[in-house]
């Protein structure tokens, strides 16, 4: 697929073991590698881990991330991860650093990003005072584009998702990425009541959906009755939320 920037991949360079020693659910440090364009700039650093049973995790950590994160394979969930792999994920990390976003105390750092013409999607890593809190995607509609299912947001303008716990949280129709952006962090992060907790551990975990504004509502349930019917209108819009009942 189309990438919005041009990829470098970095250079590696093998480079004396972390002063303390790293870990990840069970996986331990043995090889560390410094990451650097071809114009010299540090842009991160990649390491192994080695777990008892002999597997292999590849590691990587952006220059302006503190904490290390998994080979997106890992996250994907896959399991062979690679040295080379690692550096082509820190390669695409720090060709979006351009499409980093500030929102609400909250630092999104882009990781993935591609431009399909008609539309752009992107996807974010949420960085807060304790650190990682998760991932949003982004959705940028260009024209129309009629996107049927649970993250439903066809119209042009903004389209995040993300979510809270197993609860997704979509939100649909706004006229710029920082509404978007605002509005599923405002949600992501907000605490659960204890109702809410039932819901999320019976089988099929709620979803919550905000909208731009209340005229983007009304649209986006004309579009969705026009295709499937009125019976087909989604009860889950969050009360409350900006668009929402």
């Amino acid at each position: 697929m189309p990438q919005p920037f041009p990829i470098v991949v970095p250079a590696l360079t093998k480079a004396a073991p972390s002063a303390a020693p790293r870990g990840y659910l069970g996986f331990g440090e043995t090889d560390r590698y410094v990451a650097a364009l071809p114009d010299g700039e540090v842009v991160g650093e990649v390491w192994r881990g080695l777990r008892m049973d002999g597997v292999v995790c590849w590691m990587v950590r952006p220059e302006w991330l503190e904490e290390s994160m998994p080979h997106r394979r890992v996250i994907s969930g896959y399991s062979r991860t690679s040295r080379k792999g690692a550096a082509e994920e820190l390669g695409e990390w720090a060709a979006l650093r351009r499409l980093r976003m500030d929102v609400d105390g909250f630092a999104l750092h882009c990781c993935r990003a591609f431009d399909h013409g008609n539309h752009e999607t992107r996807s974010y890593l949420v960085v807060g005072p304790g650190g990682h809190l998760g991932y949003i995607s982004l959705k940028w509609n260009r024209e129309p584009n009629w996107t049927p299912g649970a993250t439903e947001g066809g119209g042009v303008g903004w389209h995040a998702c993300t979510y809270r716990g197993r609860r997704m949280v979509c939100v649909n129709d706004c006229g710029d990425a920082e509404q978007a952006m605002a509005i599923a962090l405002e949600a992501m992060t907000r605490p659960r009541t204890p109702e809410e907790a039932r819901q999320d551990n019976a089988m099929h975990a709620a979803t919550e959906r905000y909208y731009g504004s209340p005229e983007a509502r009304a649209e986006s349930r004309r579009r969705l009755a026009a295709v499937f019917g009125p019976a087909a209108l989604p009860e889950d819009d969050a009360p409350g939320g900006p668009g929402g009942p």
